[in-house]
């Protein structure tokens, strides 16, 4: 099956497959299991994603901002060069 990548600014970019989101920033790549993902939102080039959380002060949530690109990919994620093939 092929991944959706969303690709952002500073080399971050989120993939979504295989039953999780996988975010991938400076500190490393996070594999958030769709089961713990309350909501995901997005706003101009900024998309964020928030953790399910019994009290809604203690919510985590990841953002990728500059969120420029989106479409089909291969695993792993792509470098921030690539873009979606044309239609």
């Amino acid at each position: 099956m092929t991944a959706l990548v969303l690709l952002g600014s500073d080399d971050t970019a989120l993939r979504f497959e295989e039953g999780a989101v996988h975010l991938r920033r400076a500190d490393g790549e996070h594999r958030i299991p769709l089961a713990a993902v309350g909501r995901v939102r997005a706003e101009g080039q900024v998309v964020e994603v928030r953790l399910t959380a019994a009290d809604e002060d203690d919510e985590t949530a990841y953002r990728v901002e500059g969120a420029s690109s989106a479409g089909p990919s291969p695993s792993p994620v792509p470098s921030p060069s690539w873009a979606p093939p044309s239609p």
